[in-house]
């Protein structure tokens, strides 16, 4: 494998900031506006760290204006143009602050693509159709959209229109699901997003009142400055925020539950440990891209990174939780122990199912040589403490700290951000939050929530790509799918491991009742057949007296046999090996298909490959959701 020419290095989850607003701010209401702006993103800061980011378009007034305020508190910077750079500056009234702004060194740039409804330059609906797919792309790719408007009760004139990208129309998209998909039209970065089931934004816009010039007049600047929470387009359903440390709260649940959802994680990657971090590197390395390895991109490392980190993140659940010898032969245990060793990887743990697994016919055992054959109390005690340590570990530790939902949802996180690297290798700049379906949204909504900072950086990827690098799409992606879920002829897929440890924890089970039951058969012959021996001297009736004394203790041995064969029965039910092996069988064959049919698709043909890999995206993603959902129903918790 070739050495990347950069280290990787975890970055956190991008909280993005969109904002909309007035070209022509009152400039007797100016400076209260900016220090309003000023006031809620350091407040948005101060919650988000350096995960937060300020998305313009920098036009004239409103944009440029939290540009630069964001630029002085040190908040990183997105400037998305909805025409070509040298065509757009020629609509830009104020150069100097713009250009200052461009020139910005830390900036991420994109020059959106030309709708083909837009028609040529000078056509009517040229401006209009470019300006509208800011705005989609504004409302879509945005967390939290902040609007700095006049609203609709302090607009001149009732009889005011709506143009289109304007800011009154952005937030009548973010709000109405129909505008949204309207104004998706046949834009490149919405391609096959026109269902109206599947696209739902709706969320909440904070919005700073800020006057147009000539404001004064009417007397609305005196309300300059006032901060809403918009809770529909037409602006009149609205919550006032009188302090900044109440923004948060006045978001709502959903909002405030999918952010502090993103600080968990971003938390979490932040404080990888060593063992971690050399993890963090062997993902990174996994995720080939020959093809772009002679020049490194940014984008590309930044989507890597993010997959990457999620990928071990949700690895490090995973192993507290079901650990990461699940399905493993106990043979092969010693070699994963030696891989982690030379690796600098975490060393592998049974994880706490298996525990509580080993903790039943334990307590079992105790309780058995306590009452049955009146050992000590400290059996007595054993039990207890084994019963009550493991209720007490599951609801201070693993339930406060939601072990299961974050090892699940990192992992939906992370599959979905494969999914997105490699639509923006395969140069396509849609967005997979845009295609979760809606009946996933409401289980995975912060997932799609936050998956859409990423599908930033993989449209401005795919846009510098332009056209697709087949050989690390099939290669990075399919290939390497086929190999996870099927396997080669070296080493088994995961469809075949679920499969084998299904039948090896099945054989277990049935050995250990199998033979609970021989023993409570042979107690039960015993206990009848003795009475027929009238000769106590002869050797079969010795061999029952034998067998007699230790009744008791085959009693408990039966009873522990019969534990353990529940445990396993279990464990193997929450693990779902069965429903996994057939969910891995279907996904190998679609990759397999999927290999076959790009293996046929000319390079020339762009649109029918990228069609080809929007579809399959959209199978991994059901896939994961199901395998999400599925695992809802499954928890690990204690037994009594």
């Amino acid at each position: 494998m070739t050495e990347p020419l950069y280290k990787p290095t975890t970055v956190p989850l991008p909280v993005v900031i969109g904002v909309t607003g007035h070209c022509n701010i009152d400039s007797d209401s100016a400076d209260a506006v900016r220090c309003k702006v000023a006031a809620l993103l350091a407040c948005l800061k101060a919650r988000f760290g350096d995960s937060l980011y300020v998305m313009t378009g920098l036009a004239d007034g409103a944009d440029q204006l939290v540009h630069l305020e964001a630029k002085r508190l040190e908040i990183h910077r997105i400037a998305v143009l909805p025409l070509n750079h040298d065509r757009y500056v020629q609509e830009i009234a104020d150069r100097t602050s713009f250009d200052e702004c461009w020139h910005d060194e830390d900036l991420l740039r994109l020059e959106l693509p030309s709708p083909e409804s837009a028609g040529s330059d000078g056509d009517a609906h040229y401006l209009d159709r470019h300006y509208e797919q800011l705005g989609a792309f504004l409302v879509s790719r945005s967390h939290l959209l902040l609007a700095l408007w006049e609203g609709p009760e302090r607009q001149a004139g009732a009889n005011r229109g709506r143009p289109k990208g304007g800011t009154a129309d952005v937030l009548h998209m973010r709000f109405d699901v129909h505008r949204a998909i309207e104004a998706y039209g046949d834009s490149h970065l919405f391609a096959g997003c026109d269902s109206r089931l599947d696209v739902a934004h709706a969320d909440p816009v904070l919005q700073i009142v800020t006057p147009r010039e000539g404001s004064a007049e009417r007397g609305f600047s005196t309300y300059a400055g006032e901060c809403h929470i918009l809770h529909d387009w037409t602006g009149f359903n609205t919550t006032r925020i009188i302090a900044t440390d109440g923004l948060m709260k006045a978001l709502g649940d959903k909002a405030t539950h999918a952010f502090t959802q993103i600080c968990n994680l971003n938390n979490c990657i932040r404080h990888f440990k060593s063992d971690q971090k050399k993890l963090f590197e062997k993902h990174v390395a996994n995720r080939e891209t020959p093809s772009l390895s002679d020049s490194p991109n940014k984008h590309l490392a930044l989507l890597k990174s993010l997959q990457a980190e999620t990928d071990v993140a949700a690895a490090m659940y995973q192993r507290r939780l079901i650990g990461q010898l699940s399905g493993v032969p106990l043979k092969e245990i010693p070699d994963r122990f030696e891989a982690a060793q030379n690796d600098g990887t975490p060393l592998p743990w049974p994880g706490v199912l298996t525990v509580f697994g080993l903790i039943i016919p334990m307590s079992v055992l105790s309780i058995e040589l306590w009452f049955h054959l009146h050992l000590s109390l400290m059996f007595l005690a054993l039990y207890l403490i084994l019963i009550f340590g493991m209720f007490g570990f599951y609801e201070r530790v693993m339930k406060k700290n939601s072990w299961q939902d974050r090892f699940q949802d990192y992992r939906a996180l992370a599959e979905a951000l494969r999914v997105q690297l490699y639509w923006a290798v395969a140069a396509m700049p849609i967005a997979a939050s845009d295609n979760y379906l809606q009946k996933q949204a409401g289980e995975l909504g912060w997932i799609q929530f936050a998956l859409r900072g990423p599908a930033i950086w993989a449209a401005a990827l795919a846009l510098e790509l332009k056209t697709p690098r087949h050989e690390d799409v099939q290669r990075g992606w399919i290939e390497n799918q086929i190999e996870f879920f099927s396997g080669t002829e070296k080493k088994p897929g995961k469809a075949k491991q679920n499969e084998d440890a299904a039948n090896r924890n099945k054989n277990i089970a049935f050995g250990c009742f199998g033979t609970g039951m021989v023993i409570i058969a042979v107690l039960f012959v015993v206990e009848e057949g003795r009475a027929l021996f009238d000769d106590r001297s002869g050797c079969l009736w010795v061999v029952l007296h034998f067998i007699d004394e230790l009744h008791e203790y085959l009693e408990v041995f039966a009873i522990v046999l019969s534990a353990i064969a529940a445990s396993v029965t279990v464990s193997t039910n929450i693990r779902a090996y069965r429903a996994h092996a057939h969910n891995y069988t279907q996904m190998g064959e679609i990759f397999a298909r999927a290999r076959g049919s790009a293996a046929l698709i000319p390079h020339a043909d762009v649109s029918t490959f990228q069609k080809l890999m929007r579809d399959l995206g959209r199978e991994a993603l059901s896939e994961n959701a199901e395998w999400l959902m599925d695992h809802r129903d499954r928890e690990v918790e204690p037994s009594p």
